[in-house]
């Protein structure tokens, strides 16, 4: 399989080709060793036709998207002595360039004798967290029966062939009228910064997680408070923002939030592999202190809803860079089987990701009954304590909030 790498595809792989990677994590029960793991890449490499891509350059300088070569995939392999040790290994290898003739996706083994995290680094202009999620799934799947047979899913164009017609004529004619902007955090180029230093661009990475208990009563009071979850965890981070005066003063607060492109294209992609979301919404809820909780998670709700048309979803980007505090990309629930065979999917964590930018990223995701919060940024832009006591109070914030 070979073809003309274009659209918002090539655009991603032109202007950051080492700094807009995403990683995802797998908590795996079970003795994983490197052999069989490597035997569950092979059958996911025959399942999913988009893993073993890679990036050639002809002769006429031509960027192509081709399924030759090899498609071993890198793994570097990490002993595991505590339970946040991937959380070092992500933070070593993230930035790390993919090669441009090689495989667009990585592995790191934390491997301990009966209980690993396996990381799955990708570049983010292929691939999105849901494909990730879908990945670390199938290669348990395989992990615990490899003598499975394979089913090939069929090979998806790139999202720019899958953008419905009537939409992409909408964007034209919008385009023909007013010039698009780009969702994106400030930029290091803006001249109130200064560009980090090496030492400053260190990617940093915390987790945490709710309770069963507190993300079952979490989706009750939204249901109760008809908003959404991606909203109540929204406004909680921007009142904690605006509370702890992170970046500035102002109770004004924006976060960006990519939004899943899947349901609206012309093919059913169900769950294979792409990059299929959008750049981000951006939307602003003012939270002074003492502002009713839910009634500004709904305005959030609404707001989203709002911005969210087709016709914005899918434009490109263009113009200037409207700053926010940070990103939140909400995966929902995922209903995965936990247990195949001698190995079960104990958790998993992101998606992570952050461009060169100064932007924080917060991942959510809710598997098992479980909610899992995962937040990246640069070394630079926040202290460690800083973070931790924007997790504290946010925790905090959540808790009172279900109780009522």
């Amino acid at each position: 399989m070979k073809y003309k790498l274009e659209g918002r595809e090539a655009r991603l792989w032109r202007e950051g080709r080492g700094f807009v990677n995403f990683a995802i994590t797998a908590r795996i029960k079970g003795v994983i060793t490197l052999p069989r793991l490597e035997e569950a890449l092979r059958k996911i490499s025959q399942k999913h036709p988009k893993i073993p891509l890679r990036i050639i350059l002809d002769h006429e300088q031509t960027w192509w998207l081709t399924s030759e070569g090899d498609p071993t995939f890198p793994i570097r392999v990490v002993e595991r002595k505590t339970d946040a040790d991937w959380v070092h290994a992500l933070e070593t290898d993230y930035d790390h360039l993919f090669p441009p003739n090689g495989p667009l996706i990585r592995f790191i083994l934390v491997l301990g004798p009966d209980r690993s995290e396996l990381i799955v680094i990708c570049h983010h202009a292929f691939y999105d967290g849901l494909s990730g999620a879908y990945l670390l799934h199938d290669i348990v799947a395989y992990l615990g029966d490899p003598d499975q047979s394979v089913i090939p899913l069929p090979l998806l164009p790139l999202m720019s062939a899958l953008i419905p017609e009537a939409v992409v004529k909408a964007i034209s004619d919008q385009r023909a009228v007013i010039q698009p902007t780009v969702d994106g955090p400030v930029s290091d180029a803006s001249p109130e910064f200064k560009p980090f230093t090496p030492e400053e661009r260190q990617i940093r990475v915390l987790h945490w997680s709710l309770s069963i208990a507190h993300t079952e009563r979490l989706i009750q009071r939204c249901r109760e408070e008809q908003t959404s979850v991606h909203s109540a965890i929204g406004v909680a981070l921007m009142m904690t923002f605006a509370q702890l005066k992170i970046g500035h003063g102002s109770t004004l607060r924006r976060v960006s939030s990519p939004v899943s492109l899947r349901s609206r294209l012309t093919t059913d992609v169900g769950q294979g592999m792409g990059n299929f979301i959008n750049s981000g919404i951006i939307c602003e809820v003012d939270c002074p202190p003492g502002r009713d909780f839910w009634d500004a998670a709904r305005e959030f709700k609404t707001t989203l809803r709002n911005k969210a048309t087709d016709t914005v979803l899918f434009s490109p980007p263009g113009g200037s860079r409207p700053s926010y505090d940070f990103s939140l990309t909400n995966l929902g629930l995922l209903d995965f089987q936990p247990v195949y065979g001698n190995y079960q999917l104990e958790a998993l964590f992101g998606p992570g990701v952050v461009g060169p930018e100064r932007e924080i990223g917060i991942g959510v995701l809710t598997l098992n009954g479980q909610m899992q919060f995962t937040v990246m940024w640069r070394q630079g832009l926040l202290p460690m304590a800083t973070v931790d006591q924007l997790i504290q109070k946010m925790q905090s914030l959540l808790q009172d909030v279900i109780q009522k």
